[in-house]
């Protein structure tokens, strides 16, 4: 059983970003300029509903209406960028352009199917640990009352979170598989991560984690300083031009973790599914 070399993962990953970098603007520029525009519109037509204003209103009908559109919106274009970097990392030789990027095809449902089911077993998971736990506590809560119900989130945060946690880090090689069109089931995926599961979330975890800071300082800083009531179109275009750069930046990133993790285990393990992908 092949063992994740976790801190070469995350220097092969940022050597990845760095040598791509021109392809990663390239690549992601039609989502940045795009997802900027539609949020920029939303907080200025609705800026009730982002919390740029103090105002007390009721949210309209309208703005719920937006809801399934950013919804459906996130799948779309996460789906999008992700099937293509992943490919760029895993498939070198394959040229991609801007054209093929926005291009869905077959392999993007496959991709959408595997992000569905991941998010089913996430639900379902909470639901039951949910169940579990509030079993396990009710005996206290009779007993103690208040105290015990106090302490159900922080239970749940140290023993629940964990196994979510663990659980889908050991299938999210789901994703990577998608997009090199490699049919890989959700029982192979486990079988295939076994051993690997906290090595590959401290992978993602630590080659993530400055982006991270670096795009929460900022949109801390954007928010602080932005007026209100809202603020012109321009400012809020161009504040969340730079916001979602860095967003797919860091997007990038955890996506060539995967990349990276999905080659180790799928060459160590005598797959030939990288070398042989269909463009």
């Amino acid at each position: 059983m092949t063992k994740l070399p976790v801190l070469q993962t995350v220097r092969e990953t940022w050597a990845f970003i760095w040598q791509e970098r021109r392809d990663l603007f390239y690549l992601a520029a039609p989502f940045v300029v795009v997802l900027s525009i539609i949020n920029a519109l939303m907080a200025w037509l609705t800026p009730q509903a982002v919390g740029l204003t103090d105002q007390t209103e009721e949210v309209s009908s309208a703005v719920l209406l937006t809801i399934p559109i950013q919804i459906v919106v996130g799948l779309l274009v996460t789906t999008l960028f992700s099937v293509t970097w992943h490919r760029r990392y895993l498939v070198p030789q394959e040229s991609i352009t801007v054209a093929a990027t926005l291009n869905w095809s077959q392999r993007h449902w496959h991709f959408l199917r595997a992000m569905l089911v991941l998010i089913g077993i996430y639900i379902a998971l909470s639901i039951a640990l949910a169940v579990v736990m509030s079993v396990v506590m009710l005996p206290l809560i009779l007993l103690s009352g208040a105290a015990a119900e106090t302490a159900q989130l922080p239970l749940f945060l140290a023993i629940g979170l964990p196994v979510l946690i663990y659980c889908l880090v050991r299938l999210s090689l789901l994703f990577p598989a998608a997009a090199v069109d490699e049919h890989l089931s959700v029982k192979a995926c486990w079988h295939r991560t076994r051993g690997n599961g906290w090595r590959i979330f401290f992978a993602y975890f630590l080659a993530s984690l400055p982006l991270f800071l670096l795009v929460t300082a900022i949109s801390l800083v954007i928010g602080a300083v932005l007026p209100t009531p809202a603020p012109s179109l321009t400012v809020l275009f161009l504040s969340g031009l730079i916001q979602q750069m860095l967003f797919y930046v860091s997007f990038a990133v955890g996506i060539s973790v995967l990349s990276r993790v999905y080659r180790t285990l799928t060459d160590s393990g005598g797959a030939s599914a990288v070398s042989t992908i269909p463009s």
